[in-house]
């Protein structure tokens, strides 16, 4: 970890120094704050677009009138491939 981004250090300085048991609960809000916020971001976000792509792609089948395709049985399979 070479390089800190200047919101972290701002953070850091904040709970570290001198007088930092007053701006201690903020630096400890701001740290905690860029925490949320990354998990948000990188994990959460996906998942929800995934979520919301599989529930627009069933409204549209659900809307055309077609159900979705299923494969089929594993016998089925072996006597067309004989």
């Amino acid at each position: 970890m070479k390089r800190l981004s200047t919101t972290t250090w701002a953070s850091i300085s904040t709970v570290t120094g001198t007088g930092s048991e007053i701006r201690q609960p903020l630096g400890y809000a701001m740290a905690g704050g860029l925490l949320v916020s990354q998990v948000l971001t990188l994990f959460t976000t996906p998942v929800i677009y995934l979520y919301l792509d599989e529930f627009s792609n069933k409204l549209s089948n659900w809307s055309r009138g077609t159900a979705p395709e299923a494969s089929p049985a594993p016998s089925s399979r072996k006597q067309a491939a004989e």
